[in-house]
């Protein structure tokens, strides 16, 4: 890429990470504002799915939970066969980075941050990002463990 095309795409990314696998991940400034955010209520039909506006004072953390996750498991998603029945699959290029935290009144909480990786499996994008709302057991490793925080290597 050369400097002019680095500078482009610099103005659009809200900011790049690293994960515990050194994988980079960037968070695009169009999936924040119009996807997680959104802004101007350009997402009003859900075209890019549910939106998060919950989300913006918590850039921050979105960002600790590629850095510093307490898992990524992978992610999963429910489609249906010829028959009509529904099932879960695992997806092949999604992750899901969860982080736990006390909020400011020192209760457990959650986020889930959904990435999606390229063919390499070494760039990924933030597509996007929650509150987990609810008990903790909302959080299931039914795709499988990618990596655990609080496993002792």
């Amino acid at each position: 890429m050369n400097k002019l095309n680095e500078l482009e795409e610099s103005k659009t990314i809200v900011f790049e990470a690293k994960d515990p696998f050194k994988r980079t991940i960037k968070l695009k400034k169009y999936t924040w504002e119009y996807k997680i955010l959104n802004f101007n209520n350009a997402n009003c039909n859900n075209e890019h799915g549910n939106s998060h506006p919950e989300m913006e004072p918590m850039l921050l953390m979105i960002q600790e939970s590629i850095e510093k996750p307490t898992f990524i498991l992978k992610d999963t998603k429910i489609i249906t066969d010829e028959e009509g029945n529904e099932k879960e699959v695992v997806s092949e290029n999604r992750e899901e980075n969860i982080k736990i935290y006390f909020n400011e009144k020192n209760e457990l909480n959650s986020i889930k941050t959904i990435v999606e990786y390229d063919n390499t499996k070494k760039m990924g994008e933030i597509v996007t990002a929650h509150k987990i709302t609810g008990p903790m057991k909302k959080i299931k490793k039914g795709g499988g463990i990618i990596y655990d925080s609080t496993k002792r290597e």
